[in-house]
């Protein structure tokens, strides 16, 4: 499957998913949209301006993609991935969850929230087991879970 996005500009939705977040662009050619995907796949995720350019936002009170999950292959993986979103000034918060273990979430240019997460193989999904953490990863999420209580409860993930 592949997610579609209404962005405002196609340069700054390269910037975080390509070049933050390593999709390879496979169509860039194409009037008004970038075609992004992985591991030779021809698309994963397609960026467009066919809301128009510079579209902004959805204001609160109209239908909008809250959050949506991007599975890496490995720990290794998603942690390479939030320091590269880190190198460009990306805002990363660190999260535990009972199902999937830590998670990375960010927010795109345009708001929408990007949860990252190391894959779960099948084994791993019937018997609740999942891989460690990084002693390294735990720290950052340590950092990043202290720094958080200095914002005067900023908000957290939205909900799916």
């Amino acid at each position: 499957g592949h997610v579609h996005l209404h962005v405002g500009d196609l340069n700054r939705a390269a910037a975080f998913f390509s070049e933050a977040l390593g999709f390879d662009r496979t169509v860039w050619g194409y009037p008004g949209a970038l075609f992004m995907g992985a591991g030779g796949y021809h698309h994963h995720l397609g960026t467009n301006l066919w809301a128009g350019p510079q579209a902004a936002p959805p204001s609160y009170d109209e239908a909008q993609l809250v959050e949506w999950t991007i599975d890496v292959p490995t720990r290794a993986s998603l942690e390479a991935a939030v320091d590269s979103l880190e190198e460009r000034d990306y805002e990363v918060a660190w999260e535990e969850t009972a199902e999937f273990g830590l998670t990375a979430m960010a927010r795109d240019p345009w708001g929408t929230a990007v949860r990252l997460r190391a894959a779960v193989t099948a084994d791993q999904a019937k018997t609740g087991a999942r891989s460690e953490p990084s002693k390294e990863a735990v720290t950052r999420a340590s950092r990043t879970d202290a720094s958080s209580a200095d914002n005067n409860g900023a908000d957290g993930p939205s909900a799916k």
